[in-house]
C-alpha cells in the first residue's frame, strides 16, 4: 500500500528530479499529512490484465480491459480510508476517464454565455452585426457594446442606450469578451454535466472522509490523465464548487510535499524582492512542421502585472527590457517571481517547456525548464499567468516541466494553469489573489481559494478562474 501510495511521481527520460525516492513508509506519508496539516488525497488507476468475457466471445465483440481507479485518503490524525472505483463500465459506454477530462476540459469555456477571449488569441474571434461585446477599458457593470460594423482592424459600436446613428470604432484588439446574447455571462452556479461526472467519480466516493471546515486543506495527488482536471471548479450534485467547500492545493507526489515542506522551512528571509514581468516582446518558436513564427503579443498582461506592483511597491519588468539576461541574476533574489506571458508546452520530455521572454543577441528569449532545473532560486513562490500554447493532449499543470524544474530549483509553492487564461478576468483573479497574500496576510492555499470565491461572487465563468493550481506548499 505504501507503495502504491507513493508511486504517483513522473520520470523525465533526461534528468532525475530530487524529488523522487523509491519507496516511502505508511508512518511517513502519515507524518506528512500531519506536517502539511491537511487531508492527502491519493488517486491510483489500475489497468488490469485483459479480461475476456463469454459475452464479448459469443458476441465477437472487442475486448475490454478493466481499469480501476484507487483513493487513499490520509487524514492529518494518520487515519488512512480507501475506496476502489470500477472504471469499466466507462469503456463499455465508449469513453474513458481521458475521455471524460477532455470533455469537461471543452466544455468549460463552451458553456459560458460570455466567452472571455483567451490571452494572444484575440483574431481567432469572428464578428457579426449585432454581436455583443466588452472592452478591455469597461467596468465590470457597464453593459456591452453592440457590434453595428466589422471593419478589417476596427469593430463600430455602439451602447444600447444610445441612438443608432451614435457609435464608435476600436480597434478588434481592444475587445476582451464576446457576450451572449442577453449581455451578461453565465451564472457561476450553473450546472455542468461534465464537472459534476467528475465530482461523483472522484469526490463523491470519499467526501464523507474530507473536512468539513472550508478552510481546511485537502491536498490531490492525482495520477496520468487526472493531472489535468480542474478539481476547485467540480461540482456537487447541488451545483456549488468544491473550492466552495476546501481550501485546494495538488501536489505531483507524496515525496514532492515532503521535499517542499523542508523547502518552506529554509525560504522565509532569504529573499526579499518582488519579480514581476509581463508583456515582453514575444520570441519566435518553431512548430512541430519546422515552421517559426511569432509569438502573439499580450498586453493584457502588461495590465496585470501594473495592477500588482502597488501591492509590493515593486517596479515590474516589461517589453523590451524583459529579456533573460536582465532577468536571471535577479531570479535568486526574489521572495515572489510573477511571470505574466507565453508559456510553451513541451509534452514529450517536460524540460523543453519554456517561458516566453524577450529575445536578445544570440539569446531566442525562452526560459526553459532544463535551464531553471540548474538554478538555484531562494523565492516562496512562483506563479506563471501564462496560456499553454502547445496543443493535444494536457498534461500535469500544462506545463508540468516548468512546475517540477521550479521545485527541484527550491520553489516551494508554484502556482500555474491548466488551459489558455483570459486576460481580463487573470488581471482580476490574479490581483485578489495578492491583496488576500499581502493586505490579509492569508497563506498561499487560503488567498487564492479567496479570490476563487470571489470571482463566483462576481459571476465569472469556471473558465475565468479554475484554470490556476497551487502546487506544493500551502504556507
Amino acid at each position: 500500500m505504501a507503495e502504491l501510495l507513493a508511486n504517483s511521481s513522473s520520470n523525465s527520460k533526461n534528468r532525475e528530479l530530487k524529488t523522487q525516492t523509491p519507496k516511502i513508509s505508511i508512518q511517513q506519508i502519515q507524518q506528512i499529512a500531519k506536517q502539511q496539516n491537511a487531508t492527502l488525497v491519493e488517486y491510483q488507476i489500475i489497468q488490469d490484465r485483459l479480461r475476456i468475457s463469454p459475452s464479448s466471445v459469443a458476441s465477437k465483440k472487442p475486448q475490454i480491459p478493466a481499469a480501476k481507479l484507487f483513493i487513499w485518503v490520509v487524514k492529518p490524525n494518520g487515519e488512512i480510508k480507501f475506496h476502489q472505483s470500477d472504471l469499466t463500465p466507462l469503456q463499455q459506454k465508449n469513453t474513458s476517464l481521458l475521455n471524460l477530462v477532455n470533455d469537461t476540459l471543452v466544455s468549460i469555456p463552451k458553456n459560458a454565455k460570455a466567452v472571455s477571449i483567451p490571452r494572444g488569441n484575440t483574431n481567432q474571434l469572428t464578428f457579426k452585426k449585432g454581436d455583443r461585446v466588452k472592452l478591455k477599458n469597461d467596468r465590470s457593470k457597464d453593459p456591452a457594446w453592440i457590434v453595428v460594423a466589422v471593419n478589417t482592424d476596427t469593430l463600430t459600436l455602439r451602447q444600447p442606450s444610445y441612438p443608432p446613428e451614435q457609435t464608435s470604432d476600436y480597434p478588434i484588439t481592444d475587445v476582451v469578451e464576446k457576450v451572449g446574447e442577453k449581455g451578461s455571462q453565465s451564472s457561476a452556479n450553473a450546472k455542468d454535466r461534465n464537472l459534476q461526472q467528475l465530482y461523483q467519480l472522484l469526490i463523491e466516493p470519499i467526501a464523507k472522509f474530507l473536512p468539513t471546515e472550508e478552510d481546511a486543506r485537502v491536498i490531490f495527488i492525482p495520477q496520468q490523465e487526472l493531472f489535468a482536471v480542474p478539481f476547485p471548479a467540480l461540482q456537487d450534485p447541488q451545483g456549488r464548487y468544491l473550492i466552495e467547500k476546501h481550501t485546494i492545493i495538488t501536489a505531483p507526489s507524496i515525496q514532492v510535499l515532503q521535499l517542499t515542506h523542508q523547502q518552506q522551512q529554509r525560504v522565509p528571509g532569504s529573499a526579499k524582492d518582488v519579480l514581476l514581468v509581463g508583456n515582453p516582446i514575444m520570441p519566435n518558436v518553431t512548430d512541430l512542421s519546422g515552421k517559426s513564427q511569432q509569438l502573439p503579443p499580450l498586453e493584457g498582461t502588461e495590465d496585470e502585472v501594473k495592477a500588482i506592483a502597488p501591492l509590493f511597491q515593486a517596479k515590474p519588468i516589461i517589453g523590451k527590457d524583459a529579456t533573460k539576461l536582465a532577468i536571471l541574476p535577479i531570479l535568486p533574489k526574489a521572495r515572489i517571481i510573477h511571470f505574466a506571458t507565453h508559456g510553451i508546452l513541451d509534452e514529450l520530455s517536460g524540460l523543453g517547456s519554456a517561458i516566453a521572454l524577450t529575445p536578445s543577441g544570440n539569446d531566442n528569449g525562452l526560459l526553459t525548464a532544463a535551464e531553471i532545473f540548474d538554478l538555484k532560486l531562494n523565492a516562496e513562490l512562483v506563479v506563471i499567468s501564462a496560456c499553454n500554447t502547445g496543443q493535444g493532449r494536457i498534461t500535469g499543470d500544462g506545463v508540468i516541466g516548468l512546475s517540477r524544474s521550479l521545485m527541484n530549483a527550491g520553489v516551494p509553492s508554484v502556482i500555474v494553469s491548466l488551459w489558455s487564461v483570459p486576460d481580463n478576468s487573470t488581471t482580476t483573479l490574479m490581483t485578489e489573489f495578492y491583496q488576500n497574500l499581502q493586505q490579509k496576510k492569508l497563506d498561499k492555499a487560503r488567498s487564492l481559494q479567496k479570490a476563487m470565491q470571489t470571482m463566483i461572487e462576481k459571476d465569472f465563468s469556471p473558465y475565468d478562474w479554475a484554470a490556476f493550481n497551487l502546487i506544493g506548499n500551502a504556507e
